[in-house]
């Protein structure tokens, strides 16, 4: 594996050696055609399945009435952004070595999408975890206060903060740089300190704490859903049937936040086993570039979930389907 993804060793101690238009690959032909495939692969995965989703809002109306299904689709177009954005800008930032690739000055804003739209994904669980929390643990309070517009205004509100955040950071990062021309295309190793390095471990123990709230609080919301559904009467059927629902809604929600959790852990570790583990560069690009994918490919799946265990989703890719089929038949 090594060998065909092997990172050629930079003859540039700065950019002063680089003259316009030199861009030169950071791997091996073979190792490109590997790691340009499997994003590729990612990348499909991401366009088709939150397309899917954005679709059957516009057809299937009934989605539009739940305030869960309103943060999921929220969801999706951040799923679907980080495809189409910040997928293409981290492939060109991680194979390619130029001007614009390679120094300290721009490389970052190669990854800003992808730090915005991953953390906007972490933003949207939080929102769900709350959501859930109220819905199931505090009903009156979430029928009186939780309304549709509430929860449109408060996902306006996370992309607008986490937008300013990453350009925050991003430029941080940037104005951090003391030599703007430094070259820092093969920044894995230990040894080689940039700012930032004590952020991303930082930001990685935030995440793992953040999951472990969220595991905690489910199971906290879980245990209440289990009892709200278990109730039963002749003259509460309706009851619990909504209890059912809740348990049910709960559950994929949890699965959801579950499944990311194993996507982001990978990305987490990665960050530690650079400041504190000795491999060689030709490791820790395979490390990175197997957790990375990881990491994006979790944007692909929430679709499935969805599909999976909610009926109306189901329902509403079954219409969007028919539909294209159709217009292909006719």
């Amino acid at each position: 594996m090594y060998n065909i993804l092997t990172v050629r060793p930079s003859n540039h101690s700065g950019m002063e050696n680089y003259t316009e238009g030199n861009i030169s690959l950071n791997v091996t032909t073979l190792g490109a055609v590997f790691f340009i495939g499997a994003h590729v692969c990612v990348f499909i995965g991401i366009i088709l399945s939150n397309i899917l989703v954005i679709a059957s809002f516009q057809i299937e109306k009934n989605l539009w009435k739940s305030r869960t299904n309103t943060i999921l689709l929220s969801l999706a177009v951040a799923d679907l952004l980080t495809g189409v954005v910040g997928l293409p800008l981290h492939v060109i930032g991680r194979i390619l070595s130029s001007p614009l690739t390679c120094a300290s000055a721009t490389r970052a804003l190669l990854f800003l999408p992808g730090f915005f739209f991953c953390g906007l994904s972490l933003g949207h669980l939080f929102l769900l975890g709350v959501e859930r929390y109220l819905a199931v643990c505090r009903p009156i309070l979430h029928r009186r206060y939780i309304s549709l517009r509430c929860i449109k205004t408060c996902l306006w509100i996370l992309w607008i903060i986490l937008l300013i955040n990453g350009i925050i950071a991003n430029i941080a990062r940037i104005l951090s740089s003391k030599d703007s021309d430094s070259f820092t295309c093969y920044n894995f190793k230990m040894g080689h300190q940039s700012f930032g390095q004590e952020y991303e471990i930082f930001v990685s123990c935030v995440i793992v704490c953040f999951f472990l709230l969220l595991m905690v609080c489910y199971a906290r919301i879980y245990n209440v859903a289990i009892r709200y559904s278990n109730r039963r009467s002749r003259t509460a059927e309706r009851t619990a049937a909504t209890g059912k629902t809740a348990l049910s809604t709960t559950l994929t929600t949890a699965i959801v936040i579950g499944v990311c959790g194993i996507c982001w852990l990978p990305t987490s570790f990665k960050y530690f086993c650079r400041a504190y583990c000795h491999f060689s560069t030709d490791g820790f690009f395979v490390m990175f570039s197997l957790c990375e994918i990881v990491l994006y490919s979790n944007s692909m799946v929430n679709p499935i979930i969805y599909g999976y265990r909610m009926p109306e989703f189901r329902k509403a890719y079954r219409k969007v389907i028919g539909r294209l089929v159709a217009k292909e038949v006719l």
